[in-house]
């Protein structure tokens, strides 16, 4: 900035979409500012509960880039929350590539890290209206600090990181909170006295319980992407491999937050955020890549091809999954192999993927399953992607599996 701006005052909580446009905004606004981690919200089921408390509490304001993506973002919490809870700011389209990225974002918009101050600033104060520069609301008593966190052992001592985590888990608050957003949280939800009877209740638990517990063997689903195995209960263990969102694992032991999971002949430690229980799937993601896949219908297939300009099958699967912060591979085979987990075909729910042969390949080709005895692909022959029956005698004959990723 040229000059010092005066810091724009409300109440409100700020949702931006990364840390970029979070370190930004903090030199404009004394607001809190929280995060949605792109599409990570999707998934993020304590993140949207926080959403949703401090949005009855404080209200919300949505400022997203202006590109398909945002706006995907915007509409899902602002459903998440409820419109009445909400403002909306929006930056103008500005054709741009923000400084610290080789190339352009698909669309050729800046996002909101790279408009202009003045911009933003009018687009916060065009949101908020009359409740702009009003003063935040400060709770009753004491301020909660960074200074109360050291005290509690939730920050730079030995085995903060565990106690931060245990009460985030506690609080029912996402795990991934910065140092900043946890104290800012915390304030607008607790007074000092409320947190420390808290704190000092989970110490007492902690003391009466042994480190590490066998737990009873579970079957779990892990989530969140591409996610490292370790090789013990901890970030400071040897990574011995990595495992994608979609994948069963058997759980067998438990320690500080972290998991002893089996899959695959490998023994090795998954944090526990990473792992959710089959019978919680209910179904949402596969739903909402079918609703993204349909307005594909009719693009072309190019062999290798895994965006809008074209897509082969595999392609077209790892995009839309992509989309809501799933890694898979480029490869019907691999996706087939090692994602998800399989369902029969009898039970089968829109968003799964279905898997086929053909003359060469055991697994030959994928598509999404969309519900109705339909599945929505890139189909080779045709030369784009479109929707066939699985009843049909091709596909009925080819019919290998399906995988449900979440």
């Amino acid at each position: 900035m040229s000059e010092k701006q005066e810091l724009l005052h409300t109440d409100r909580v700020l949702i931006v979409e990364g840390k970029y446009d979070a370190a930004r905004l903090s030199h404009l606004t004394d607001a809190m500012i929280l995060l949605t981690d792109g599409f990570g919200i999707y998934k993020d089921k304590k993140r949207q509960q926080l959403f949703k408390t401090l949005a009855r509490r404080n209200g919300l304001i949505l400022l997203t880039d202006s590109d398909a993506a945002g706006f995907r973002i915007r509409t899902y919490i602002t459903n998440l929350v409820g419109e009445k809870n909400v403002v909306q700011a929006y930056v103008p389209a500005i054709h741009g590539k923000e400084k610290r990225k080789a190339q352009p974002g698909k669309e050729g918009l800046l996002g909101v890290e790279g408009v202009d101050d003045a911009l933003v600033l009018q687009a916060l104060r065009d949101a908020l209206g009359e409740e702009a520069d009003t003063a935040p609301v400060k709770p009753e008593g004491r301020q909660i600090t960074y200074t109360d966190l050291y005290e509690w052992g939730l920050s730079g001592t030995a085995g903060s990181a565990e106690r931060k985590m245990k009460l985030l888990s506690a609080l029912g608050l996402p795990p991934r909170l910065s140092k900043k957003e946890l104290v800012e949280a915390l304030n607008r939800l607790y007074s000092y006295e409320q947190l420390d009877e808290m704190q000092a209740e989970l110490e007492d638990k902690a003391d009466a319980k042994e480190d590490v517990s066998e737990t009873e063997t579970v079957t779990m689903v892990v989530t969140g992407g591409t996610i490292n195995v370790r090789t013990g209960p901890g970030t400071n263990y040897d990574k011995i491999t990595q495992v994608v969102s979609g994948k069963q694992v058997t759980v067998v032991g438990e320690s500080n937050g972290w998991y002893q999971v089996t899959f695959d002949s490998t023994t090795g430690w998954l944090l526990g955020e990473y792992l959710r229980d089959p019978a919680d799937l209910d179904g949402t993601v596969g739903a909402k890549v079918v609703s993204m896949a349909m307005p594909f219908l009719g693009t072309r297939y190019r062999s290798g091809g895994a965006s809008p300009n074209g897509f082969d099958c595999s392609g077209f699967t790892m995009y839309l999954y992509a989309q809501l912060g799933y890694s898979l591979p480029h490869s019907a085979t691999a996706q087939y192999k090692n994602c998800g987990y399989a369902v029969a075909k009898s039970d089968l729910q829109p968003g799964d993927l279905v898997f086929f042969s053909d003359s060469s390949h055991a697994i030959g080709h994928v598509g999404i399953y969309i519900g109705n005895g339909q599945i929505i692909h890139a189909r080779y022959s045709v030369g784009k992607v479109m929707i066939d029956s699985l009843s049909a005698s091709y596909y009925a004959s080819r019919y290998v599996g399906a995988k449900r990723i979440a």
